[in-house]
């Protein structure tokens, strides 16, 4: 077993997170390139728990909601509940990996970060990717997701890493701190002054687009206002059957619209008032 690496970072209960592994040659040290999900064996051990527990990477998968088409940026999944909310990556129809931006979990749309190098029909397969070997990272450094579920649990948490078939690679642990940031005693969560935005999706024809998909997400996170950081959580909204929407977020934020049916998507500032109309914001 490789040297334990003890980490003083302390992650979030409840959260997905990617924690670090480290693959190395015994016999050089040096790092071990191209290690695949199927090369790993993880178990973890957490707070209450007397032994180790089996977690399978990539094993997670849905399937398309709509045919996807080459170059598109924003894709329907059936289910996207058990996706990270985030930067994940999938493999779509064990043909193409893609890596996106954020998951809007109420409708199971994923933007992704580059549009699709190829076409792909409704129901296909759609794998999520937990074992990660981070673009530019240096040979043997990987990422590997864990599920909210698995990081329910405050307190120290362990999670090990073995090789398939021995030697390829030095096994690995790690321990990491869970904390539950909500625990602040009596303090009470700090107020901030909100805009609603709001408007009209229309077709050519001026008819109401109904159900379609409005959302605001944070960018250059974390956002500072007084003793306060604003994280970058996505808020969404579905147009009525008027093709009406709003949107309720912090004042002063630098924001990034997408409504995908429109194929709208820009950068704004929110207003410092209470009200306004999103299409008028200059």
């Amino acid at each position: 077993m490789a040297d334990q690496i003890f980490s003083t970072v302390q992650i979030e209960v409840n959260r997905w997170r990617y924690l670090p592994v480290s693959c190395t040659v015994p016999a050089t040290g040096a790092g071990l390139a191209g290690v695949v999900t199927a090369d790993v064996t993880v178990s973890y051990i957490k707070y209450g728990q007397l032994a180790f527990t089996a977690y399978v990477p990539d094993a997670h998968t849905t399937t398309l909601a709509v045919d996807a088409a080459l170059g598109a940026t924003t894709i329907q999944l059936t289910d996207s509940s058990n996706f990270p909310p985030e930067n994940g990556r999938i493999y779509i129809n064990a043909a193409e990996y893609a890596d996106y931006s954020y998951n809007n979990v109420s409708t199971g749309q994923l933007v992704l970060t580059t549009g699709l190098a190829g076409a792909h029909l409704a129901a296909v397969t759609v794998r999520r990717i937990d074992w990660i070997e981070p673009v530019g990272t240096m040979a043997g450094n990987y990422l590997l997701s864990f599920p909210p579920s698995i990081l329910d649990t405050v307190d120290l948490f362990t999670y090990q890493i073995t090789p398939t078939a021995p030697p390829q690679f030095d096994p690995f642990q790690n321990t990491i701190d869970i904390v539950d940031v909500g625990a602040t005693g009596t303090l009470a969560t700090p107020s901030l002054a909100t805009c609603k935005l709001y408007g009209f999706l229309l077709d050519v024809a001026g008819n109401a687009i109904q159900n379609s998909v409005v959302s605001a997400r944070l960018l250059g996170t974390p956002a500072l206002t007084g003793s306060s950081a604003v994280s970058d959580s996505i808020v969404s909204a579905k147009t009525d059957t008027s093709g009406y929407f709003e949107l309720v977020v912090a004042q002063g934020m630098t924001v990034d619209v997408i409504i995908p049916d429109a194929g709208y998507r820009r950068t704004i500032v929110v207003p410092s008032t209470t009200l306004a109309k999103l299409f008028e914001i200059a």
